[in-house]
């Protein structure tokens, strides 16, 4: 049976699709299978991988995503790109909100995808991460109804930890209909070298904090992220001795070390 955790935060900039890339990278490294969704209209998760695996020769908009998906016009098997041998991907699309909006009026809206993935992962992943938009819409509904956990990345700066209760509060609604659990906040984007008091201060507080179960695994800044990402490559294909493989990689231990390997 597959473990989803839905990747959320009401914020941009915080490494959501990073962290859902790459953790997912890593986990599948470790030898599970692994499927990533992305539900971000930017697209973001879904463009750290090279554009072939979707059938084009150059960045753009899949023909097959989880825009068709939520509506029921393709089926999940017919969304599924496959990045590797361990890692599979159902990507995003620019105008996913045009997709939103033709499910809006339906009954259980917020139900759509996991009725539409949840057999399927059970069947044939051992993780699935779902990457979600910078705001609690429809799509990020979608992804907290059909995971297991979330997962909060925040950098240490005020809003995005301010963001964390918020998400917390309309996180506990879905967990009194499904179960829902918290799994824990990452750290994201630090530098230790950062001496600003405030920053600091926020970074102690999300470390300390044990109501946030803080993973003690912290991602780093690191320039090869963003080189990866521009030239459209997983993390440990770019950069597998760089210190973000590194960290993604004891994230996934992390994680398997405390939902099950």
């Amino acid at each position: 049976m597959a473990k989803i955790f839905a990747i959320a935060l009401n914020k941009g900039g915080v490494g959501k699709s990073t962290t859902a890339a790459y953790l997912g990278a890593a986990l599948a490294r470790q030898g599970k299978k692994v499927l990533l969704i992305d539900l971000d209209s930017q697209r973001n998760c879904t463009d750290c991988f090279p554009p072939e695996i979707y059938g084009l020769e150059e960045t753009g908009n899949p023909e097959n995503h989880v825009g068709k998906l939520l509506t029921g016009a393709i089926t999940v098997t017919k969304a599924v790109h496959q990045a590797n041998d361990q890692l599979d991907i159902i990507p995003s699309h620019k105008d996913l909100l045009e997709y939103e909006e033709a499910i809006a009026n339906k009954p259980r809206r917020e139900d759509l995808l996991r009725k539409a993935i949840r057999s399927y992962a059970d069947e044939n992943y051992d993780y699935v991460l779902i990457d979600t938009p910078p705001h609690l819409g429809l799509a990020t509904y979608n992804a907290l109804y059909t995971a297991d956990y979330y997962l909060v990345p925040v950098t240490a700066e005020y809003f995005s930890y301010d963001g964390i209760d918020a998400l917390i509060r309309k996180a506990n609604a879905v967990t009194e209909d499904t179960g829902l659990e918290f799994a824990g906040v990452v750290l994201t984007r630090y530098n230790e070298k950062e001496r600003g008091k405030a920053l600091q201060a926020i970074a102690s507080a999300i470390k300390e904090e044990t109501y946030y179960k803080t993973f003690k695994t912290y991602i780093r800044k690191n320039a090869k992220i963003v080189e990866a990402q521009i030239e459209h490559l997983d993390l440990f294909t770019y950069a597998p001795e760089s210190a973000a493989a590194e960290d993604y990689t004891n994230l996934a231990l992390e994680l398997m070390d405390r939902y099950g390997r």
